[in-house]
Order: structure tokens, then C-alpha cells, then sequence
């Protein structure tokens, strides 16, 4: 059987259960075009907060649905894919799932080689790791973008991409805990790029392509991360403090720890999810 007729029937199913469990808000920010899911080849979610971000299925359409059992390419921590359930679930859902280390090696070669496709598209969490529930990383790291995805857009070429803005999910289901809530109210900012525009946007600006990434999807995150209810108290003060830091707000209270790449060897990149 092909196997993207059950990975299609499986993000079918992940996306109207998530429908009838969850309240999602789904919110545009920035200039939305008539049709902002056409010729999609990159989501990107920033704010990675938990593994169960699939409920953010439900607000993608069908067609997309579609596309991606066909053509996505899934980077995914190889510790996750390591994992007797959540490796599987992720192999149902996208038949081309790699593995990576999140450094670059032959596993993120592999990850560039099979987006030299002009139908393939990607699916990322350009963080790379997901934020603790005191708003920092396991190690203890301010949260930061990874440079990985400036690889993928310049692989890519066109088309266009969608950021999305997660509110958090540790109210339905933080890293480590054994089963998921559910009947929370989610929140999701959504916003829609032409790849091939944001690429010369950012080779315009003054510095490295990959710096310019970088500098412009963090502050893009801190802009546009809503809240959702039930957010933990210290990631709420996090995301209050990056948008009041973005917005020059003197009085927000500094961050606790190191800079930006406290804690985080030099040479990583963008993965996706990782426990």
C-alpha cells in the first residue's frame, strides 16, 4: 500500500479529533494573501512547547494535509525517534521522517538532499527543543533560534512558508507528563511568507544570511507568541519579557541566565521536536 494513503488517513484523524477536543483560536498577523496554505513548502512553529503540537493540525486544510503525507520532510531529534511510541507516531503521520542530531552531519545532509525536490516541503521547529515549563530549555537555556532553517529556505527557493505562532501547550501536555489534558482552550498566530521575497529581504540586511534568519524569525516569535489560557506562570513572564525587551520597554525585567546561546554548542541546527 502506498503509505501515504495512512498517513493522510491519520493526519485526517489527528486534525478533526483535535477539533472536537480542544477551543483553537486561530489568528493572522502581517499582510494575509487570498489564499495564504497555496503552494506551501515550509511550516515553521515557533514557541515549541510540547510534542503534542500535531492538535495544531485542526486550522490546516485538507489539501495541505495532503501534501505534506506526500512530499514533507520531518527533521526530528533522533533521541525522540529513539522512542518506542513517539517514533512510531510520527512515522504514521509523515512517511519521510529523518532522524537528526540536530549538528550538522550526514543526518542533516540528508535532511537538505531530500528537499532538492521541487515538489517536497518541510516541516520544522526551528528552536530545535521545546521550552520547559519555567520558560527556559532542559539545560536551563534561554529559548533561541537555530540557524538550520536559513539551510531549508535557501534549499527551498520558493513557494511560500507558514510561521506558526504556538500560545504554549503545557496546560495539555508538558514534556514528560504520561497522558495529555484535554477540553483546554489554544490559541495559534499563523502567518504566511513568500520564501522567495524573505529570502531577498534578508540578504539585503547587513549581516550573514543565516544571522539575518535568525535575528528576524526571533523577533518575529517574540512579536507574535500569543498567551494561551492556563499557560504556566513563568513562561506567561518569558513571553511578556521577550515582547517588552523587542518593544524597548526599559522597565521589563531582564533574563535570568546566559545569552542567547547560553548552554547551546555553536555548530547546532534546527530539528524538530525534541523531548
Amino acid at each position: 500500500m502506498d503509505a501515504t494513503i495512512p498517513s493522510y488517513a491519520a493526519l485526517l484523524a489527528v486534525k478533526y479529533a483535535s477539533r472536537a477536543l480542544y477551543d483553537i483560536r486561530e489568528e493572522w498577523v502581517g499582510e494575509v494573501p487570498p489564499d495564504p496554505w497555496e503552494d506551501i513548502r515550509l511550516i515553521a512553529v515557533l514557541h515549541h512547547t510540547s510534542l503534542a503540537e500535531g492538535v495544531y493540525l485542526a486550522v490546516v486544510p485538507n489539501r495541505v494535509l495532503r501534501k505534506i503525507a506526500r512530499h514533507a520532510v520531518l527533521p526530528v531529534a533522533r533521541e525522540t525517534m529513539d522512542r518506542a511510541i513517539e517514533g512510531r507516531i510520527f512515522r504514521i503521520l509523515v512517511p519521510n521522517v529523518v532522524a537528526i542530531t540536530r549538528r550538522r552531519d550526514h543526518s542533516w545532509t540528508r535532511v537538505l538532499k531530500d528537499i532538492d525536490d521541487p515538489d517536497a516541503m518541510v516541516a520544522l521547529f526551528p528552536e530545535g527543543r521545546m521550552m520547559r515549563p519555567d520558560g527556559r530549555d532542559k539545560t536551563g537555556a534561554p529559548m533561541t533560534v537555530k540557524p538550520g532553517i536559513a539551510e531549508v529556505l535557501q534549499a527551498l527557493g520558493h513557494g511560500r512558508m507558514i510561521l506558526a505562532y504556538s500560545g504554549g501547550l503545557h496546560h495539555v501536555f508538558r514534556p514528560g507528563a504520561p497522558l495529555p489534558s484535554f477540553f483546554k482552550n489554544l490559541v495559534l498566530r499563523l502567518e504566511s511568507l513568500d520564501i522567495a521575497e524573505y529570502i531577498a529581504e534578508r540578504r539585503r540586511e547587513r549581516a550573514t544570511f543565516n544571522r539575518a534568519v535568525v535575528r528576524d524569525l526571533t523577533r518575529r516569535r517574540d512579536l507574535h507568541t500569543p498567551i494561551a489560557p492556563g499557560t504556566p506562570a513563568e513562561v506567561t513572564a518569558e513571553v511578556v519579557r521577550r515582547r517588552h525587551k523587542l518593544l524597548g520597554d526599559e522597565s521589563a525585567p531582564s533574563a535570568n541566565g546566559g545569552g542567547a546561546s547560553a548552554g547551546r554548542p555553536a555548530d547546532e541546527i534546527a530539528s524538530g521536536p525534541e523531548r
